[in-house]
């Protein structure tokens, strides 16, 4: 039985033991700057991972973001921006996710998800849904 299976929609999705540590593989060699959105203790779990796979060959900017709110996702995004971010990877579940979706599309950034919990379908949607009235 094969551990790694690959689906083709309008984005890759990769799902298999070990597709942490393969995330550099998924971005373009000619995108040099990151950013990961992710939550407090996501981080220690599994973001982290993802910024250790990046940090050899890429500079990588970390954003803790503690909730899904307008606010919060306009400034992760104006420091994208400032950065000159290229790619957005959200890792954790739909807050990481929904706030890097935001983040990606107001950088003009490559996003890329990294749901952590099963039951996350955000995936399979453009849209964000974040809190607040911004």
């Amino acid at each position: 039985m094969q551990s790694v299976h690959e689906i083709t929609l309008p984005l890759k999705v990769i799902v298999g033991h070990g597709v942490v540590e393969k995330v550099s593989e998924i971005i373009p060699p000619s995108v040099r700057k990151v950013g990961i959105i992710t939550g407090e203790l996501t981080y220690e779990l599994s973001g982290k991972r993802v910024e250790e796979a990046l940090a050899s060959e890429r500079k990588v900017l970390v954003w803790k973001a503690p909730n899904a709110m307008v606010d919060t996702a306009e400034e992760i995004a104006r420091r994208a921006r400032e950065e000159r971010v290229e790619a957005v990877i959200g890792v954790g579940g739909g807050k990481a996710i929904d706030v890097a979706k935001y983040v990606a599309k107001e950088s003009g950034s490559l996003m890329i998800s990294v749901p952590t919990t099963p039951s996350h379908d955000g995936i399979a949607s453009p849209f964000a849904s974040l809190k607040g009235t911004g």
